[in-house]
């Protein structure tokens, strides 16, 4: 039988953990600037990030600066991830309308991608030349780690998860009162940071965590959908008023603001039905199996 992840020192967990993680960055970054590698750049950034901030007291000094690299490499590449999910929407959508028509709208998103992969780029490059990629390989070997890593991570990691986890039920209970497009935002970013928590400790509480984690994921889903959609209309809007575009063109783009308005709309009532599943007796009860050490 493997030995149990909760009796593993936390310094050499967390060297392992970052370690994956910062390989799964590296791969990522291998992929641009595909459309799959945006998306897996952004994601790898964000997720590195969430474990240097909330093991911050658990690794040795300087983090907060590695933690403000990615984030700032995250960001770089969020206009570009955007736009290639209306891309992808719209070649599925013009199998439904004629292709000719929106070619003239295509060419000007694929000539706007091609300025925001160079945007994007830049914010790579700062990356790989700002140290940050050195500071997670020094992470990754034994020596300057502080006093408070030489425990096991059945001491500290249900202290974490409870802490991410009582972000998230505050900003449940908020919406639930009372729904807004502001505390829907901050439930998802509390969902996250929960959901990244708990992919960043495999092993520890896999089999609680799964059957509570759909929920969450599904609630993010819904309004993940509804901001892209969202997005996706307003970036319509604008290409719509720019000069040269044929009326037939026009009439098309008209077509796909009302699909993408009718999909927000669609994925935003979603949300209070998606909020009362999340069952608080499931959530409480995978907690107590944290708080008790049942890992």
């Amino acid at each position: 039988m493997p030995p149990n992840p909760a009796n593993q020192r936390a310094d050499v967990y967390l060297r392992n953990s970052i370690k994956r993680l910062s390989k799964h960055l590296d791969a990522a970054i291998a992929e641009l600037p595909g459309a799959p590698g945006v998306h897996a750049v952004r994601v790898s950034a964000r997720r590195l990030r969430s474990v240097l901030r909330q093991f911050e007291d658990h690794l040795p000094p300087g983090m907060r600066r590695t933690q403000e690299r990615l984030r700032d490499l995250a960001a770089g590449f969020s206009a570009l991830r955007d736009l290639d999910v209306l891309l992808g929407n719209l070649e599925r959508w013009s199998k439904k309308l004629e292709a000719e028509t929106l070619a003239p709208l295509v060419a000007r998103l694929v000539g706007r991608r091609e300025s925001l992969v160079t945007k994007a780029g830049k914010a790579l490059k700062q990356w790989q030349t700002s140290g940050g990629r050195e500071e997670l390989e020094h992470l990754t070997r034994p020596g300057n780690w502080p006093e408070a890593a030489q425990v096991t991570m059945g001491e500290i990691a249900p202290e974490i998860v409870h802490r991410a986890y009582e972000g998230f039920a505050r900003a449940v209970r908020r919406a639930r009162r009372k729904a807004t497009l502001k505390r829907y935002h901050k439930l998802r970013i509390r969902g996250k940071r929960l959901r990244y928590v708990l992919t960043a400790l495999p092993g520890l509480f896999d089999s609680q965590a799964t059957p509570v984690l759909k929920g969450l994921v599904a609630v993010q889903d819904a309004f993940g959908e509804y901001l892209d959609a969202n997005n996706a209309a307003q970036v319509l809007g604008g290409e719509k008023r720019r000069r040269g575009l044929k009326p037939e063109t026009r009439g098309a783009i008209d077509k796909l603001i009302e699909r993408c308005n009718r999909h927000s709309d669609k994925h935003l009532k979603k949300m209070p039905g998606l909020l009362e599943r999340l069952d608080p007796q499931q959530w409480e009860g995978f907690m107590a199996s944290v708080r008790g050490g049942s890992v």
